[in-house]
This record gives C-alpha cells, structure tokens and sequence, in this order.
C-alpha cells in the first residue's frame, strides 16, 4: 500500500511516517508540508491512499483533495484533522475524500481507517460521524422524501439491494459475500447508484439513507 503523507506540522508528519513505517504493508512515497505538489506526487507515485491536513498553508485542504481525486482517481484521500467543524466535513466529502479522521484518533485505529479506505471503504470517525448525522437529522425533511423516491425508482433492483447493504455500513466485501458476486461487480454498481443519486462515494450515500430515514443513525 503507497502511501502519501500531506499536513504542515513537521513532528506530526513524522510521527506517522514512523508509525506507518511498523507496518510491513505501508509504504511512504511522499511526504509534504504544502498542497500544490499533493496531486503530482499522488499521480507519479501510483499512491493508493493520501493522509491529508485540512489545514494546510498554501491552499485549503478540501481544494487540494479534489486536485488528488481529479488526477489520481485510484487514490483515495483519508482527511487527517483536529478541525471537525461542519462545513469542513461537508466541503471534504463533497471534493471526494474518503474519510475523516481526527488528529486524536489511537494509531492503532488511524491504520485500521487507512486499510478499510484503502480496500474501498469509507470512515467516518464517531465524533464525525454523529457531528454529521445530528445536523442531517435536525435539517428539514419534506423534499428528501419525494426526491429520495424518485431516485431509488431510477435503481435496478440489484443496485436497490446493494444500495442498502451499503447504506448498513457494510463493506464491499461482505455485500459481495452475501450477494454472491464479486466485489469488482459491487463496486460498479456502487459508481452506477453514486451517477444516479448525484452522490460522490459511500460516506454520502451512508448519510443520504440517514437523511431520508432509509438506515438508523449508527455510528
């Protein structure tokens, strides 16, 4: 797994490096004190998962997310962060990020968020996640129904099933266990429901079934 390090604060990014550098299956190829250069290096370096600061000094961290995803769409951006105010989770996960994980987190659960990101999956780190789903469940209502309606129409009836076995929070793998396919067929119907609902990855479509009281709030 290559891995691309991005976050301002000198003893921070080298205190992951060395964590990550434990782990025989990680491998740093980059890391950097800025975002201008994040894409270029994501995209030369065949990076699988990108640790990036919200915070960054040249440019916002969300803005250097989107230039990873545009350049590089095999990598996959976990935001590594002390900020978790709203709008920075909404701006993050509608450039594309995979995840968002605070700066606090226990190393041993920040390399279990860059395997499952890694492998496909989204991570909302708890705090995070009731932060989000809270503001999503005290918003209004009315019009997500009929939308929502409208668009689960749009499905196939095998989307509709991986649709909601994603909106549980279950990983590719299992869906596919349980579907019996591949999970190379789940992830294209994934990208299908994601073109449908006009939504960008499986953290929004996790939020878009909260919103619409189609899953339960866990977190």
């Amino acid at each position: 797994m290559r891995i691309l390090i991005v976050d301002d604060h000198p003893v921070f990014r080298e205190g992951v490096r060395a964590l990550l550098e434990t782990h025989d299956e990680m491998e740093v190829v980059g890391v950097l004190g800025h975002g201008r250069d994040a894409a270029v290096v994501a995209k030369d370096q065949f990076v699988d998962v990108a640790l990036l600061d919200v915070s960054l000094p040249d440019m916002p961290g969300y803005e250097v997310c989107r230039t990873i995803v545009e350049a590089s769409p095999r990598t996959r951006v976990l935001m590594l962060t002390a900020n978790d105010t709203n709008d920075v989770i909404r701006q993050s996960l509608a450039a594309g990020a995979a995840g968002y994980v605070l700066k606090t987190e226990d190393p041993s659960r920040l390399i279990s968020h860059i395997s499952a990101v890694a492998q496909g999956e989204t991570v909302l780190a708890g705090p995070i996640a009731q932060k989000v789903v809270r503001q999503l469940l005290e918003g209004p209502q009315p019009t997500v129904s009929t939308k929502t309606n409208d668009a689960l129409n749009a499905l196939t009836e095998r989307e509709r099933q991986v649709f909601f076995l994603a909106a549980e929070g279950r990983r590719n793998s299992d869906i596919a266990q349980q579907l019996i396919l591949s999970e190379e067929t789940i992830k294209t119907h994934l990208r299908n429901i994601y073109s449908k609902l006009g939504l960008g990855n499986k953290a929004e479509l996790r939020l878009f079934a909260v919103q619409a009281r189609l899953a339960p709030p866990q977190v």
